[in-house]
């Protein structure tokens, strides 16, 4: 003898709520973000060091500043860091990397008191670590190599 069960107005409302609450769940991504500040005494003056970071999955997104004040002067140093997708690359011009949260970061690859290294092999679809820094002396270093 078969059982027949009828379900209730109410019955399907709930198994419609647990069918769209099923559906509609997003997947999260880990993110990680850290700020942190550092001042030390050195001979003759002071250092801050200032680093704020954003690390999405398996991307990175890092900005370091130090600034130096002294007897000698006063200087300031900025190291970015990407570690994502390559989206554009054109050689001796620019680069583009993708990182977490749809955030895409263009580096110029040209300009005065620049130096560049670029990793052979480094294409569209790559995984890169990009650091661009600046020097004191407004010197510029970008460096993109390959990600395993």
């Amino acid at each position: 003898m078969r059982e027949h069960r009828r379900i209730t107005g109410s019955g399907i409302v709930l198994l419609l709520a647990a069918a769209l609450a099923a559906g509609c769940r997003k997947e999260t991504t880990p993110k990680l973000e850290v700020k942190s500040e550092a001042t030390e005494t050195v001979p003759g003056g002071q250092r801050t060091t200032k680093t704020e970071s954003t690390q999405v999955g398996s991307t990175l997104v890092k900005q370091t500043e130090t600034t130096a004040s002294g007897a000698s002067g006063s200087g300031k140093t900025d190291v970015k860091t990407y570690v994502g997708t390559v989206v554009s690359y054109t050689a001796g011009s620019s680069i583009e990397v993708l990182t977490g949260e749809s955030d895409h970061h263009r580096v110029d690859l040209t300009g005065k008191d620049t130096t560049v290294d670029v990793e052979p092999g480094i294409a569209i679809g790559n995984r890169v670590r990009l650091v661009e820094s600046h020097d004191p002396d407004g010197r510029r270093h970008v460096s993109v190599s390959g990600v395993r």
